[in-house]
């Protein structure tokens, strides 16, 4: 049986997938009455029989029902597949709101899709918000942290609702704050996802150098739980988590698993809007890739019987190592949180958003896939000085690489050698032996090469201009 509102809902969701469904029994949960809808039937029954389903939770199986159950203004959040879907969606709703109503896309959206999307919107004069959601179907339901951008005017509607059901950080503080105008909101997201693709990639990596050295499933997590304690990181903390995990005949679950990592494109998002902004992320580019490679399973295998190479061991004491990986891991950490942010800093700068940095670190301090104890670092040096360049420059951060460079070359080196590949703690270390190169002969060299075949010109160290060589051609 349909239920029947007493009074007209205060948020519809519109999408009922594991993550509108989370999101929707939050809200019930923090006091709020919800309109839900999904335009497939199948997920609104399931959400009927969710065990003890909240009073304040309504189900409609038509939009225009769905629409008219709101309170006006009216405020709806859309949870679907970024991309087509949310536009459909877009259509079939414009035409049942009224001027002054509130829409909240808190999908994964292209940045510059859902500045699109406000324009459209706006059109009509319903205001558009598009909000990152970190946290998986756990931290929707529990507590996520949201990124809300677009109309600033729409804000003060939704400010307590959304900052109700979000998570809280170390200080207790909600982790949702605006974000900034246009797609800011999702532009923040996406970044904290490639974060994200970096991180885990090196964590992946580390566990890889460490059961090369024989190391048991075990073993490994007990070394995570050991540098968790300073670093506090949540993916350490799952990382130990999975590596325990045991399969239905007790055996280790992750020997069972198939080398193959799946992606929904915010990673591959990340890189290329840091790439039109004129900003390397070679290390979140690299999780982004080691990814990729690993859907080439059958390309991968073909290649493995082909050359005949044997399987990497590493040689060396793992007790010995496990000291050095913490201090290696530490550093990838920083150098990886560091490119996302002169990214995000970036972006304030061309597209004048004026992102509150730190604010943003704080919002990520709770709910989030990448929380860690480094955001607190992050958030005090903006703090500190706000036009900050670098976070390489910050004293936390000089003293953290500083102590963990040696042991990230010492562990690259060894898994070069003993042929396993560690694409992200590589490019970790590339990132920084650049970053501190004040002559890059390989810049010089191919600013020459460009001379030579395309007289792009190049500039001198002696004098200022532009210069071109003749280079004796007819």
């Amino acid at each position: 049986m349909i239920r029947k509102t007493k009074a007209a809902c205060q948020i519809g969701m519109y999408g009922l997938g594991p993550m509108g469904r989370s999101l929707a029994l939050n809200f019930a949960d923090h006091g709020y009455s919800v309109a839900t809808y999904n335009i497939t039937a199948d997920l609104t029954w399931q959400l009927m029989n969710v065990p003890g389903l909240p009073s304040l939770v309504t189900p409609f199986f038509n939009e225009k029902d769905f629409v008219a159950g709101l309170k006006q203004p009216r405020t709806v959040m859309i949870m679907v597949k970024s991309g087509a879907p949310v536009d459909e969606v877009l259509d079939r709703l414009l035409p049942l709101l009224d001027p002054g109503d509130v829409i909240i896309e808190g999908g994964n959206s292209d940045f510059r899709d859902t500045a699109r999307r406000l324009r459209v919107v706006n059109e009509k004069g319903v205001m558009y918000i598009g909000s990152g959601v970190s946290g998986g179907e756990e931290g929707a339901r529990r507590g996520p942290s949201l990124m809300p951008g677009g109309n600033v005017e729409a804000w003060p509607v939704v400010r307590e609702m959304l900052q109700s059901i979000a998570a809280r950080n170390p200080k207790g503080q909600a982790c949702c704050e605006w974000i900034g105008p246009e797609g800011a909101g999702h532009f923040v997201k996406t970044h904290h996802n490639g974060i994200e693709y970096g991180v885990m990639q090196v964590i992946g990596e580390v566990c890889w150098i460490l059961r090369a050295m024989g190391m048991t499933n075990d073993e490994i997590a007990d070394a995570m739980d050991g540098w968790n304690v300073r670093m506090k990181a949540f993916l350490l903390e799952i990382t130990s988590e999975v590596l325990r995990a045991r399969d239905d005949d007790g055996s280790p679950l992750l020997d069972h698993v198939l080398d193959v990592a799946g992606a929904k494109g915010t990673g591959a998002g990340t890189v290329v809007s840091a790439l039109d902004l004129g900003q390397s992320v070679n290390i979140l580019a690299a999780g982004v890739a080691a990814r990729l490679m690993s859907t080439n399973r059958k390309r991968r295998i073909e290649i493995h019987e082909l050359y005949q190479l044997p399987e990497p061991k590493l040689p060396g004491d793992p007790k010995e190592w496990t000291a050095k990986l913490g201090q290696a891991l530490e550093a990838a950490f920083a150098l990886a949180y560091a490119q996302g942010f002169t990214t995000l800093e970036e972006a304030s700068l061309q597209y004048n958003w004026k992102l509150n940095l730190p604010q943003i670190a704080s919002i990520w301090g709770g709910g989030c896939i990448i929380r860690a104890d480094i955001l607190n670092e992050i958030s005090a040096a903006f703090v500190k000085e706000p036009m900050l360049d670098t976070l390489l420059v910050a004293p936390a951060f000089v003293e953290c690489i500083r102590k963990g460079v040696p042991a990230l070359r010492e562990a690259v080196s060894a898994a070069v050698l003993g042929g396993l590949p560690v694409p992200a703690l590589n490019s970790a270390l590339s990132n920084f032996d650049s970053m501190r190169s004040p002559n890059l002969v390989s810049a010089s060299v191919i600013a020459l090469l460009r001379d030579l075949f395309g007289a792009h010109t190049f500039k001198r160290n002696d004098r200022p201009g532009a210069f071109h060589r003749n280079w004796g051609k007819v």
